[in-house]
This record gives structure tokens, C-alpha cells and sequence, in this order.
């Protein structure tokens, strides 16, 4: 990883890892955000998802409209790894259609779908924290073959050094945290940032940002991404009646 390129950057800072090489750790995320130059933007987004909420709450089932968008997000996000499927294959799989799932592309991005909902759905009975956000990483990888992250620790935190780019961390374009405590400090603060700031819309970028920069698990981007998705969902979703909060 080119050390210059990282090295002073306000959103982290380099430490030593495998091979002689050097990692990029995300600094922890602040418990308030300054906000004062996104004032109007932020007024307005607050405004259509109050107006939003209040649609899905005249609704029998309000996922009526958050799955379609839950599909959407699956897709687009597993398809950053070269996992490809269709929205009609997806939507096969999520009705319990077998064939469907014979796919190995299909079968990841279904369980990308189904760890998404199990996670918001958990939120019920559990505060956002680190057990969540592995139980949702080991939802994604049921059933996958070896060859797609079956062996990659399914819901635990990485204990080896990853990297993005290259076969050799020598030559790779990206080396996120090192194992155990740096990388799950990342994600410590980051659900710690999730509790604690007050206005939770603008938060989500930020949240994650940070969250794929610290790459927590082996088996990434998409599992990475798909905790990104919850920690930033969880802002606002719930498994029950009203599926978005206000923002406050």
C-alpha cells in the first residue's frame, strides 16, 4: 500500500503489520457531528423521511415497499465482489423457489438479503453491538461453498491480516486494520457512535465509511458491506410496524 497516499489522512492513520507493511486505521468516529453547513440539506431529508414514515404507517405491511429496496441493496452491493443475480432469481429465492438457489451467486446474495433483515429484526430484542453485527456476518456465509467464504470464519471477527488489490499485501492498493484489536475496536466505535449521536440520518455515510475502511471480516466487501448496511440502517429500521424512524 502506497504509504503516501494515507499517511496524512484526516480520516486515519497508518500502523505496522504484517511483512514489514503498513495498515490504514480509521480514526473513531466523533460523538457529534458538525452539521451547521449541511443545515438546509439535512432539514429537507428529515422532512421526506418523516413524510415517508408516515405513508408506511397506514400500511397493513409495510415491507411492502422496504423489501423491494432491501433486494435492491443486496444486488448492487454483492455485485461490488463479482456476485451477480437477477432481481427475478432473487425474489425466486426469497419465496422458497429451490431452483433458485442452486445458484451459488443467488444463494450469497439471498443470504445477504436475509442477514440484513435478521439483523434489523434482532434490534427488537438487542442493542446494535458487536454480537449483532457477527450474527449477521455468519447468516451470510450459510450454506456457501469453500471456495466463497464457507472456512472464513463465519461470524467472528478476522484473526489474520487481509488486504485489497493485489495477491501479495507487498503490492496491494488497500491494507485496512490488523486482527482482533484494532479492527474490532474500529467496530466497537462505531456501534458506540451509533448509541450515542443524536441526529441519526447524517450519521450513515460516516458510519459507513468507517466501517468498510476498518474491513473486520476475511470474507469481504460484501460481508463488510453488508455490516456497513446494518450499523447504517439501524439508524432508522425496525422489524415491526414502523419501519423508519424519525430522524431527531
Amino acid at each position: 500500500m502506497d504509504k503516501t497516499a494515507f499517511g496524512s489522512s484526516p480520516a486515519g492513520s497508518l500502523a505496522p503489520t504484517i511483512g514489514g507493511q503498513f495498515a490504514f486505521v480509521p480514526h473513531d468516529l466523533p460523538p457529534e457531528l458538525d452539521l451547521s453547513a449541511l443545515l438546509v440539506p439535512l432539514t429537507q431529508a428529515t422532512q421526506a423521511l418523516g413524510q415517508l414514515n408516515g405513508v408506511m404507517t397506514t400500511l397493513p405491511d409495510p415491507y411492502l415497499l422496504i423489501r423491494p429496496l432491501e433486494a435492491r441493496e443486496a444486488l448492487t452491493s454483492s455485485s461490488m465482489e463479482g456476485t451477480y443475480t437477477t432481481v427475478d432469481a432473487l425474489l425466486l429465492a426469497e419465496a422458497g423457489f429451490e431452483g433458485a438457489r442452486q445458484t451459488a451467486d443467488t444463494r450469497e446474495v439471498h443470504n445477504y438479503a436475509r442477514a440484513l433483515r435478521n439483523a434489523i429484526k434482532s434490534l427488537d430484542e438487542l442493542p446494535l453491538c458487536l454480537r449483532t453485527i457477527k450474527s449477521a456476518h455468519a447468516d451470510l456465509l450459510k450454506g456457501v461453498g469453500r471456495g466463497r467464504g464457507a472456512a472464513a470464519e463465519a461470524g467472528e471477527f478476522k484473526s489474520s491480516q487481509n488486504w485489497i488489490g493485489s495477491a501479495s499485501i507487498k503490492n496491494a492498493r488497500f491494507v485496512p486494520p490488523p486482527p482482533r484489536s484494532l479492527a474490532i475496536g474500529c467496530m466497537r466505535s462505531n456501534s458506540i457512535f451509533s448509541g450515542k449521536t443524536a441526529r441519526r440520518f447524517p450519521r450513515c455515510s460516516t458510519q459507513r465509511s468507517s466501517t468498510i475502511s476498518s474491513r473486520p471480516f476475511i470474507r469481504s466487501p460484501t460481508a463488510t458491506d453488508a455490516s456497513a448496511a446494518f450499523l447504517s440502517r439501524s439508524s432508522w429500521s425496525t422489524g415491526r410496524r414502523s419501519v423508519i424512524r424519525r430522524c431527531s
